[in-house]
């Protein structure tokens, strides 16, 4: 998801951010949701998965409906992405295609279990805060699409984060 290119992303994004900020939290660097995670994985067979699931797609478009939390200690406060056909298809290639290149995928991510979603805000919240800003933020409507016209290898290493390849769908694809 290119956010520069989007602007019903931008909006969303520049709206929750500033949200968050009237707490002094911070947003995600890179706004994203995640297809799968691991611990590590083997970039050149990644790669080629990804080349063929990027080639068999076309950009296209999610619906956000609002907003969720992840509860726990630190929760997480998200923007929630509807699941549909398409979608849960890329999913699932995703996972036959790449699972074989990963070291400890995270079994949040695996089909029966994943929730899309774009993080925005983590590691930072107590209960005590996120109700403070969830009854400031409730009452706003949190919902849009969103054209999805890549997919990304992200990496975060300690606080070092960012996109080592993208890959763009194929456009010529119906």
């Amino acid at each position: 998801m290119d956010i520069e290119k989007n602007s019903i992303a931008r909006l969303l994004w520049h709206r929750a951010s500033e949200f968050v900020g009237k707490y002094r939290l911070e947003t995600p660097k890179l706004p994203h949701f995640s297809w799968q995670v691991a611990v590590n994985y083997q970039i050149d067979g990644l790669l080629k998965a990804l080349e063929k699931i990027a080639t068999s797609f076309h950009p296209f478009k999610v619906s956000i409906s609002g907003l969720g939390i992840f509860p726990g200690v630190q929760p997480i406060l998200y923007l929630t992405i509807v699941r549909d056909a398409t979608l849960n298809k890329i999913h699932e290639m995703v996972w036959e295609e790449c699972s074989n290149y990963g070291i400890d995928l995270s079994p949040y991510y695996a089909s029966d279990r994943w929730i899309p979603h774009i993080t925005l805000v983590y590691n930072q919240l107590s209960p005590f805060l996120l109700s403070s800003i969830m009854e400031e933020i409730a009452s706003e409507s949190w919902e849009g699409e969103i054209l999805i016209d890549s997919l990304a290898i992200a990496y975060q290493i300690g606080d070092d984060s960012g996109i080592s390849h993208s890959l763009t769908f194929n456009p010529g694809i119906k």
